[in-house]
């Protein structure tokens, strides 16, 4: 696995070496974590090896936006990514990677969730059994092993409304709602200013659900697409996992 290139980290700190077995010697692996400059994640913590020189042999990548969950919930912390270069599977590489991304969210005072998704479904498939070689099913039971959880049914429940206001008040403001009587202008309003669309966040829930429920019937005849979209968000949260407790 390639090097993430010095031009592309801002800052970094060393987290700590450990002894593993790699193909059968003994080696120092150090994990760092870096803040990165541009790509998918803010930040990563990257393992390395002065017997590997130049060379990555594993990362996990963090993000704490870009996701309709971790907006609604900004305790949370994703584990967007955790790779382990084919050549050091099975190595204690991806555990060592998960218990410093474990140690992480505490030191910073997060939750962390993530979603067991196996990558690269447009990657040919000998390429991708070898890149990725555990089903979804499988890394979910394997981060479940590993001191993960599913959300509970209230928590999903709390969460999935959560996005769902979250989608209605972006979408009343995309439709024109005057915020200080929650009623539609007639006309969209794309000039609203922050402060007046962060107060239709201060309409209760039903009353947004009233509201967009007549854009949709006046404009398509029918609101079915808000079960949709409460459906969608709802299995969003569903499909990630959150770290447990003690």
């Amino acid at each position: 696995m390639d090097m993430i290139k010095k031009k592309h980290i801002k800052s970094s700190r060393d987290r700590g070496t450990t002894k593993l077995q790699l193909n059968g010697s003994s080696t120092s692996v150090n994990i760092r974590e870096a803040e990165l400059k541009n790509g998918d994640f803010p930040f990563a913590l990257l393992a390395t090896s002065p017997d590997y020189k130049g060379e990555l042999l594993g990362y996990s990548g963090f993000v704490t936006r870009q996701s309709s969950l971790l907006d609604v919930e900004p305790t949370f912390l994703e584990l967007r990514m955790l790779k382990v270069d084919p050549a050091y599977f099975r190595n204690g590489i991806g555990k060592l990677l998960l218990d410093h991304s474990k140690t992480l969210s505490r030191e910073r005072d997060k939750t962390l969730i993530m979603r067991p998704q196996r990558p690269g479904e447009i990657i040919v498939e000998e390429s991708r059994i070898q890149e990725y070689p555990l089903t979804t099913e499988q890394l979910s039971e394997m981060y479940q092993r590993n001191g993960f959880r599913k959300f509970t049914s209230d928590e999903v429940d709390d969460l999935s409304r959560k996005v769902d206001e979250a989608h209605l008040t972006s979408s009343l403001w995309f439709e024109g709602i005057d915020p200080e009587t929650a009623k539609m202008t007639g006309v969209k309003v794309y000039s609203m200013t922050p402060e007046e669309a962060a107060s239709l966040g201060h309409i209760p829930f039903e009353d947004k659900l009233s509201l967009m429920t007549e854009i949709l019937t006046a404009e398509y005849g029918h609101a079915s697409s808000l079960d949709s979209n409460r459906e969608t968000h709802r299995e969003d949260v569903e499909e990630h996992l959150v770290i447990a407790e003690g």
